[in-house]
């Protein structure tokens, strides 16, 4: 009978195992996904693409995508720091590790204190 509960602990390690390397590799994806958000939305706005349908930027961003300037622009700047070459679709090598809570935490970092952030730190390390 010890046997199987023994089982039952690798299987439940098993299950964790793949499920936080899933969450992480997500957790990346969406770090990615948010700096090509950022290029489409920042090309959106500088090309003023919106025009056509709707009276100003902030109120394309509302119907279309419910969500407010300051958010927009959050991800308009992730794009602009952590992007290759700064204004790009692909997220720099460095940063790649990074999730995008933790990339939007240090937006307002200086330099020094950014390079003492590692891409395993959770938000409440980073602050």
């Amino acid at each position: 009978m010890g046997e199987f509960q023994n089982l039952g602990s690798i299987v439940q390690e098993m299950e964790y195992d793949a499920l936080n390397g899933e969450i992480k590799r997500t957790m990346r994806r969406s770090a990615r996904d948010m700096i090509q958000l950022g290029y489409l939305l920042k090309t959106m706005m500088d090309k003023m693409v919106w025009k056509a349908y709707y009276n100003c930027f902030d109120e394309y961003l509302e119907t279309e995508l419910q969500m407010d300037y300051t958010t927009a622009t959050r991800f308009i700047r992730a794009n602009e720091k952590y992007s290759i070459p700064g204004n790009g679709m692909e997220i720099e090598e460095k940063y790649r590790e990074y999730s995008q809570s933790v990339l939007t935490e240090m937006l307002n970092m200086p330099q020094e204190l950014m390079e003492k952030v590692a891409p395993g730190m959770t938000v409440k390390q980073v602050r």
